[in-house]
């Protein structure tokens, strides 16, 4: 479907690193939401969301009055059915005036053009608003003279937010203990806790979200998919999945967040050695999957340890037995400690211990049953 632009805006937060800030140049008129330029900017933003470079935090607004302004501000035009022109530019401004606020008291930061937008894609509505900063160019004059130009740097993302409306609709009509695995909004700031850049996020009121037991199930579940839909990877899925798994179970225990990051490193000990831009196609390939917004896996996150039982364990309890034991004690060779027999429909379960022997070769005995 592509995007399909319904408002957009430019503003500028006038600041130089370390010096006073200087002025915010705010505009009262909405972009052309058919001009190709515009929509090619729109898109060249939106494409850097989730890549190893622009990874996203997820999470939600802040709570009360630390918030500030703009979070209730964004709920007021959510709740109206066809926001106007006017609704909108309302809302860029009252984001440029926490933005202006916040700069004032972070003196190494930097300003930069803000755009604000609200658009749909093919994953949704969402309501954008990035920094973005220029950069210098060169072109050839009629007389083929190279000048210098200022232009606009596509190439990463400096600092951006992103809300997800239907996700915000869902939280909002959720019930308390629902909220916590709801994260509706995104941000990207390459030093997010540090004045530098965090005063963007901060300015917006964005908090980091806590949706553990879904980022759990998705990393495991999205990155195996994308190993078995790879035919040089599929043989490789379940040692990965063994890995990976390890890895979280690493971080549940010591309390620590696991990292898209880390997950990447241990996916790429299967890729080709010898084909170095393959394995970096495939590492991007894997981290937009996992922290695109389709899955919003943060690029950090808490484990859950009751969500990862359910991908390491099998657990069954019957009338009169209940078993629970590890996947990789599963197999259907007759190596495997845990055999299955799918024609058979049985479980052969090998190498008992022999404490666990001989309470069996008690009871039978107590049942007057030959051994």
């Amino acid at each position: 479907m592509g995007i399909t632009i319904q408002k957009v805006i430019i503003h500028e937060l006038v600041k130089e690193q370390h010096k006073p800030f200087e002025k915010a140049v705010i505009k009262s008129n909405v972009l052309p939401a058919d001009n190709a330029v515009v929509l090619q900017l729109l898109e060249g933003v939106t494409g850097l969301y989730g890549r190893r470079n622009n990874s996203a935090h997820y999470g939600t607004f802040l709570d009360g009055a630390k918030a500030g302004y703009f979070p209730p501000a964004f709920k007021s035009y959510f709740e109206q059915p066809k926001p106007s022109d006017e609704s909108f530019i309302t809302l860029s401004h009252t984001a440029m005036d926490e933005l202006e606020r916040a700069a004032l008291g972070a003196p190494a930061a930097s300003g930069g053009y803000i755009l604000a937008a609200d658009y749909e894609s093919d994953q949704g509505r969402f309501f954008l608003i990035a920094m973005l900063k220029k950069k210098a160019g060169i072109k050839l004059s009629e007389q083929l003279v190279p000048e210098t130009v200022q232009e606009l740097d596509l190439n990463s993302l400096h600092q951006a937010a992103r809300i997800n409306f239907e996700r915000f609709s869902q939280y909002v009509t959720a019930k308390q203990e629902e909220k916590s695995e709801i994260n509706y909004l995104s941000f990207v700031s390459p030093s997010t806790n540090k004045s530098t850049a965090g005063y963007f996020i901060k300015a917006l009121g964005c908090s980091k979200g806590t949706a553990s037991a879904k980022a759990t199930d998705l990393v495991i579940t999205e990155s195996s998919a994308f190993f078995k839909a790879k035919p040089e990877l599929a043989k490789q899925r379940i040692k990965f999945k063994q890995d990976l798994t390890s890895y979280l179970a690493e971080c549940a225990q010591t309390g620590q967040s696991a990292t898209l990051s880390k997950v990447e490193t241990l996916a790429r000990k299967y890729f080709p050695e010898d084909d170095h831009q393959k394995a970096d196609e495939w590492a991007e390939e894997l981290y937009a999957r996992l922290n695109g917004e389709k899955n919003a896996v943060p690029n950090e996150f808490p484990v859950s340890s009751t969500v990862l039982k359910k991908h390491t364990f099998i657990k069954y309890k019957a009338d009169k037995w209940d078993i629970n034991f590890e996947v990789n004690a599963l197999g259907i060779t007759p190596d495997a400690e845990i055999q299955y027999d799918k024609q058979g429909a049985k479980l052969t379960i090998r190498h008992l211990p022999a404490e666990m022997r001989e309470k069996i070769e008690e009871a039978l005995r107590d049942l007057k049953v030959e051994s």
